[in-house]
């Protein structure tokens, strides 16, 4: 299996259910059986204080017994961090791009940016017109790129979904988009 280098995954709904289900747990996995890659790393955003000890208390969860979680819990700390932020303010979103410039900047790579937004449908419009302009403000160099995974359900109706997928495509490249 190859491993995808130099990657951050931004994290939007840290302490939702499809996060504590699904996705931390694969992430615990994929540690354990160390097919992440060193310079993989992962933002949680939340607006309910939650600290990257919390998120590694999540993740170890899934230890199967404290030797594993031991191991496990060191090299999780040194890849996780997280952003308590609003996401349904504008004004908030310097707080995650300095965040993710700083991590930039001390990897000394331009990492790729992957955003997964599971987030409900009505915080959508905000959301990625936020990230759309802050991408476009934020100098990063030709090596650096950025990817928008999107949870369904989208939209409470075709109208409304129909709505979201014209602004989505007006905010990001098709390349850059990814719906599940």
């Amino acid at each position: 299996m190859q491993k995808v280098a130099n990657t951050v995954f931004i994290l939007f709904g840290l302490t939702g259910d499809l996060a504590k289900r699904k996705i931390l747990p694969a992430i615990y996995h994929l540690e354990r059986a160390k097919l992440l890659p060193p310079t993989f790393y992962l933002v949680g955003i939340s607006r309910k204080g939650v600290s990257p000890d919390d998120v590694v208390d999540l993740l170890l969860r899934n230890a199967e017994n404290a030797d594993e979680a031991s191991m496990v819990r060191a090299s999780l700390h040194k890849r996780i961090s997280t952003v308590n932020m609003n996401i349904d303010e504008a004004r908030d979103y310097p707080i995650l791009f300095d965040h993710l410039h700083a991590l930039d900047l001390a990897t000394q790579v331009p990492l790729t940016r992957l955003f997964y937004l599971a987030i409900p449908s009505p915080l959508f419009p905000l959301v990625s017109e936020q990230l759309s302009l802050a991408e476009k403000h934020e100098a990063r160099g030709k090596n650096a790129s950025s990817r928008y995974l999107i949870e369904k359900p989208f939209g409470s109706d075709g109208s409304s979904a129909q709505h979201l997928i014209n602004l989505i495509k007006a905010s990001f490249s098709p390349s850059q988009i990814y719906r599940i």
